[in-house]
């Protein structure tokens, strides 16, 4: 068997825990604070300890850290930079399995914080309910989703024993929606 269809494989028969993953991302609430909130909702540590966590146990190597405002005041005036953004408790985080060491490397990113939690909702905005074979939740599209089928690519890849000959790095980042200083942070 190929190492496509491995991996093919390992993914249909771990359907369940990548959904319970999805789940657990968006129950660690984690809204942007520059939207109305209730206090336990804000901010991305939550979500990003859990990635960090996770992508610990499949070896990978950790870099966490809060933006620091002072460092890339060199880019006032681009996007994304602002002066008076508070980084206390929202880290970003990049994980990286090792490749080989003679190949192309990947990077695949995406954001952690989400709008806050809207009105009109029918189910718990941060209770990742499975119905009817849809999963509801705030993030469970934008980009939550994205962010666990990333990181169970990665699982499946690490778990059926390929070893590629670039590095993978997961670089889940924070505070895209506004005003975007986590992506700034990381290409920094």
């Amino acid at each position: 068997m190929d190492n496509k269809q491995k991996v093919l494989n390992w993914i249909d028969e771990h359907q369940d825990d990548i959904v319970t993953f999805l789940q657990q991302l968006i129950q660690a609430k984690s809204v942007n604070p520059y939207f109305e909130h209730e206090e336990d909702e804000v901010k991305e540590e939550k979500v990003q300890l859990l990635i960090k966590k996770h992508m610990e146990t499949l070896g990978a190597e950790i870099d966490m850290w809060e933006p620091d405002v002072r460092a890339l005041e060199k880019y006032e005036g681009y996007p994304g930079f602002s002066g008076d953004f508070d980084s206390s408790g929202r880290p970003n985080v990049v994980a990286t399995i090792k490749g080989t060491g003679n190949g192309k490397s990947i990077a695949l990113m995406g954001h952690t914080d989400t709008v806050a939690r809207g009105t009109g909702w029918t189910k718990d905005p941060f209770g990742g309910e499975v119905e009817n074979g849809y999963i509801y939740g705030r993030g469970a599209v934008d980009m939550k989703g994205g962010i666990a089928a990333m990181i169970k690519a990665v699982d499946a890849i690490v778990k059926t024993g390929i070893r590629l000959p670039g590095d993978i790095s997961v670089a889940t980042i924070i505070a895209e929606e506004n005003p975007g200083i986590g992506t700034l942070a990381y290409v920094d």
